[in-house]
């Protein structure tokens, strides 16, 4: 595995943060899990 700097790891974890508190992709996960039926 190749070394990231911390400020590197801290930015993606921001990014997929935001990424997925986004409403569209709540909706969408909310979807699935009604035709999953969990």
């Amino acid at each position: 595995m190749t070394y990231l700097p911390k400020r590197k790891i801290n930015f993606l974890l921001i990014n997929l943060w935001k990424y997925l508190e986004s409403p569209g992709l709540q909706q969408k996960y909310a979807e699935h899990l009604k035709i999953t039926g969990k």
